[in-house]
């Protein structure tokens, strides 16, 4: 038995990156000192998004670690934004994104959502393929500026079709994941494909939801844990990596610590009952599909 987590918690990728189980989100982080406090308990695994706005919040939180020539120890996603899409665009965005998260290149880059927009607006763009906006990333990648690409909110289908012609490919799918939706198909048809899935909203986005969920609760109480770790190491049992946001230092702490437990089969089978499908993320311009 572990004491905590650490950088070590990793999995590996289909290109042979590490990705650390247990990252931070920086969804609506507002100041720089959550993040130093997370790399200070071990954090190792940030992400980031153009769409946050707070990137260059990221890179100062990032600055004095870097600065001490630690940057291989870390892991930094970012993300294009629907409008993004465009090669010029894309290319923009993730130099843009290096840039200020103070970075020499990105571990990660995402594509956000399946969705290519006009730029400024929400208005669909068919002039812009996925094609398109895959071979330019790809092309950051052959520069050295990004080490694997990525998808984000992107269906089993969409994965496949991917798949079948890009000439880098896919490591990761990000998706929203929590035993109210567990998404088995998804995620296990992914790794059978080589794409890793990681969990955003794992604890989803109320306290009176997913965290006071009586079942969960209760496991936390038999194992002597917090809610959000029984549910952390849900999705950690089930290879998934995690990404709670950066919150409290003592949640910061917590979130990290899921490695000082276990939850027995009995457990797991009371957390899988929970699935009713419920999402936290929704809106009015993607149908999500499995």
């Amino acid at each position: 038995m572990t004491t905590g987590g650490s950088a070590s918690d990793t999995v590996e990728l289909s290109n042979g990156a590490l990705l650390p189980l247990v990252g931070i989100g920086t969804y609506d982080l507002k100041n720089e000192e959550a993040l130093v406090t997370a790399l200070e308990v071990g954090y190792r695994h940030i992400d980031a998004a153009s769409i946050y706005k707070n990137q260059d919040l990221v890179g100062r939180g990032l600055a004095a670690f870097i600065s001490k020539g630690r940057r291989a120890e870390l892991f930094i996603t970012t993300k294009i934004w629907n409008d993004e899409h465009s090669p010029a665009e894309a290319r923009r965005s993730v130099l843009q994104s290096i840039s200020e998260l103070g970075s020499e290149y990105a571990d990660l880059v995402l594509v956000h959502w399946p969705h290519a927009w006009k730029a400024g607006t929400q208005e669909d763009d068919p002039s812009v393929t996925l094609q398109d906006t895959w071979g330019a990333l790809e092309r950051l990648v052959d520069e050295g500026l990004v080490k694997s690409l990525g998808v984000s909110n992107f269906s089993l289908g969409q994965i496949a079709d991917l798949l079948s012609w890009a000439r880098i490919k896919p490591v990761v799918n990000q998706v929203e994941l929590h035993p109210f939706l567990p998404q088995r198909k998804l995620v296990e048809g992914s790794l059978a494909k080589g794409v890793h899935t990681v969990a955003y909203s794992p604890l989803g986005h109320s306290k009176t939801d997913l965290l006071a969920n009586p079942v969960v609760i209760e496991v936390a109480k038999d194992v002597g844990v917090s809610s959000a770790q029984v549910l952390l190491r849900w999705n950690v049992d089930r290879g998934v990596a995690v990404i709670p946001k950066a919150g409290s230092l003592n949640h910061v702490k917590e979130n990290l610590d899921l490695f000082s437990f276990s939850l027995s089969p009995a457990q797991q089978e009371k957390l899988d009952a929970l699935e009713n499908g419920k999402r936290f993320v929704s809106t009015s311009w993607h149908s999500f599909d499995e």
